[in-house]
């Protein structure tokens, strides 16, 4: 039967004949990256209202770019048995996305400093709020790119997994003469900083690249502030019924090959976990909302300002 657009959340037994014509025919993905890379979200919505899951899909002419050139590799991708697990347990593991972003670390900026149109980095860390002397912890802060956005007189602590990423940060540091800067190589799952050691926490793009998104938040929690301001920029969970499970079939595709849904994006750039629901977890991990924006028509990318309790 198809899809009812008025649909509530499905779980993941509602997936299942999804990702059976998926295994079937992964040709299916092609019309919906096609859908995706547009945010063609009444599109979107009428292919699914349209389509019955329980009947074979039928191919036609391929219509999206990165889909076409890795026909095969997605294939062999989607039919794997660890391709799709539950759709809240771990998915990722933290040496291979270091090693993902560590072989990118050279060209990640070409391909995404400034270049999509809902990222704008100047706008969100103007959101954490930064006076002079004040301390902020950035996690994931990978080649640097928010530091020419930091307001002078903060005090900067950066992390990342992959040294790569942060040796171009250092070099980033270097011309702009950054002298309140600290850089680490480590795992947001296990910070050593001591408890309330940063006024400001600021995560971009990195939660859903993490192996245990729900223990990085709680670390994250522990060593901001009481009151401290913690801003999300990343992608989460939509709670559009049609574009959850498309980010439930795509999954296996974003961990393995990123997130080449944007025709622009090559194939092993980056890789991320589309399914993590940042606005539950956040919540949960001892942070209030103060504003939430999903800057997106997918209502996948979360701008978010949140308050630790005091």
């Amino acid at each position: 039967m198809p899809m009812k657009p008025d649909a509530g959340p499905l779980g993941v037994a509602d997936y299942d004949p999804y990702v059976r014509r998926v295994r079937e025919n992964p040709d299916l993905l092609d019309r919906l990256l096609f859908l995706w890379n547009a945010f063609d979200l009444p599109g979107l919505r009428a292919f699914f209202a349209a389509f019955d899951p329980h009947d074979p899909y039928k191919s036609g002419a391929l219509e999206h770019r990165r889909y076409a050139e890795n026909r095969g590799l997605i294939a062999a991708i989607v039919r794997r048995e660890d391709s799709y697990l539950p759709e809240d347990g771990p998915y990722l593991k933290s040496e291979t996305v270091s090693g993902i972003y560590s072989a990118s670390a050279f060209t990640y900026d070409a391909l995404w400093d400034g270049v999509w149109s809902y990222e704008d980095r100047a706008v969100v860390v103007e959101a954490l709020e930064l006076s002079p002397g004040e301390s902020v912890l950035e996690v994931g802060i990978g080649t640097g790119n928010n530091l020419k956005h930091f307001p002078p007189g903060c005090r900067i602590t950066g992390i990342d997994l992959s040294p790569a990423m942060l040796s171009v940060c250092r070099r980033k540091a270097k011309e702009l003469s950054l002298t309140r800067l600290e850089l680490f190589e480590m795992d947001a799952g296990r910070l050593p900083f001591t408890d309330g050691s940063f006024d400001k926490v600021l995560c971009f793009y990195s939660l859903c690249c993490t192996e245990d998104p729900s223990g990085v938040l709680q670390e994250i929690a522990r060593v901001c502030s009481a009151r401290g301001t913690f801003v999300v920029y990343d992608v989460t969970r939509s709670d559009i019924p049609e574009v959850r499970l498309l980010q439930y079939l795509y999954r296996p595709i974003g961990r393995d090959l990123g997130a080449v849904y944007l025709e622009f994006c090559p194939p092993g750039s980056v890789t991320y976990d589309a399914c993590i629901d940042l606005r539950s977890l956040i919540p949960a991990s001892g942070f209030t909302v103060r504003q939430e924006r999903l800057l997106d028509p997918f209502r996948t990318v979360l701008l978010g300002v949140y308050e630790k309790a005091g």
